[in-house]
C-alpha cells in the first residue's frame, strides 16, 4: 500500500499519514502505534533497497553501452566527425555521462583494432 501511494521513505509518519488514511487497508491494523511501527519498518527496508539499487547503477560503467553501439555501427569508411553527424540522434551519442572527447577516443581506438590495415594506410601515405 505504501509503495502504491509512492510514500517517501525519507519522510516522517506525520507528513505521509494523511495520504494513506483514506485507504481501506489502513484500518486493518488496529492501533495507531502499530501502524506507525509498520511504516517505520517499511521505510527502513525501502531505504536499504534504494541504496542497493543506487550501488548497482553506480558500479556500471557508462562507457559500456557506447562500446556496444560502436560494435554495431562503426565503420572504417567514416571519420569521427562524419560518424558523429550520422548518429547524432541516437541515445548513445546523446548520453552526457561520457564526454565527446572520450567518445572520439573510443571510436578511434575501436576502428584501429577492428580494421588495423585501414588505419595504418591512413597514417602511412606510401
Amino acid at each position: 500500500m505504501l509503495a502504491e501511494y509512492k510514500v517517501n521513505p525519507y519522510s516522517t509518519w506525520d507528513k505521509e499519514m494523511p495520504r494513506i488514511v483514506e485507504d481501506p487497508r489502513y484500518v486493518l491494523i488496529n492501533t495507531t502505534r502499530a501502524r506507525k511501527d509498520v511504516f517505520t519498518n517499511w521505510c527502513r527496508e525501502r531505504i536499504v533497497e534504494l541504496k542497493v539499487e543506487k550501488e548497482k547503477t553506480r558500479k556500471q560503467d557508462p562507457r559500456i553501452p557506447f562500446w556496444g553501439f560502436l560494435k554495431g555501427n562503426a565503420s572504417a569508411k567514416l571519420y569521427w566527425p562524419e560518424f558523429k553527424r550520422k548518429w547524432k540522434k541516437s541515445s548513445e551519442m546523446k548520453d552526457s555521462k561520457v564526454p565527446d572527447k572520450d567518445k572520439e577516443k573510443m571510436y578511434r581506438e575501436y576502428i584501429s583494432r577492428k580494421w588495423p590495415a585501414y588505419t595504418t594506410s591512413l597514417r602511412d601515405p606510401s
